[in-house]
């Protein structure tokens, strides 16, 4: 099944670019597996880590009520390359916190902006056509999830030689920086083709020739 939906991504743009997408949270998920070592390093104990590790989902939830209740799918698009490049943007100021309260808010932040999936994740369904949708979501959601473990792991063993906080900043500016390269591109990307309107012919009546009138000289 992979297999199949990666020729089939592979051939499409688009596809490619929506992928792409979903694999940034492979950057803004390190945060959940450096949650532990990050709460120590402030003093915290179990109630700390418990409060990191809720901030994103919670900010998600929000995130997404917002972009399905008041956006519309088209400003949703417009809105995905801005979106991921502030879902790791925000983790930058990682470093900066002192406490868990504003690190939560940076976190729950982070977790708002990652919404944008969502719109991603409902035009790379109607990009696909419904006898390859299996396949196509069957290599996104491997891809996405490969992203995410390689991400923890990667973050994982930064922190045996830096501080957590730095590592979750580093980790966000570079998501950062590759999010808005995609954006640029997902920007130059055309409009999704829509269905070929149907034209009519236009026919022009025919209008009957006027009968000739009767002179004066035919009626004597």
């Amino acid at each position: 099944m992979i297999t199949g939906g990666a020729g089939l991504v592979r051939a499409d743009r688009r596809l490619r670019l929506l992928v792409a997408f979903g694999t940034v949270s492979g950057f803004y998920a390190c945060k959940e597996g450096l949650a532990t070592p990050y709460a120590h390093a402030l003093g915290q104990g179990p109630t700390g880590v418990g409060l990191l590790l809720a901030a994103s989902p919670a900010g998600a939830v929000v995130g997404m009520f917002v972009l399905t209740r008041w956006v519309s799918p088209d400003r949703g698009l417009r809105l995905l390359g801005p979106l991921s490049v502030a879902s790791c943007a925000v983790l930058t100021f990682t470093v900066l916190s002192s406490n868990t309260a504003v690190t939560c808010a940076l976190w729950a932040a982070s977790g708002v902006f990652s919404a944008f999936q969502v719109p991603a994740n409902a035009e790379y369904s109607r990009s696909v056509p419904d006898s390859e949708r299996g396949k196509a979501f069957g290599l996104a959601s491997a891809a996405v999830r490969m992203a995410q473990g390689v991400g923890i792991s990667l973050a994982g063993l930064a922190a045996d030689h830096a501080p957590a906080s730095v590592v979750i900043t580093v980790f966000g500016a570079v998501g950062a920086a590759v999010s808005a390269v995609l954006a640029l591109r997902w920007s130059r990307m055309p409009g999704r083709p829509t269905e070929a309107a149907v034209v009519e012919p236009v026919t022009t009546p025919i209008r009957p020739f006027p009968r000739p009138r009767a002179s004066s000289k035919d009626l004597e």
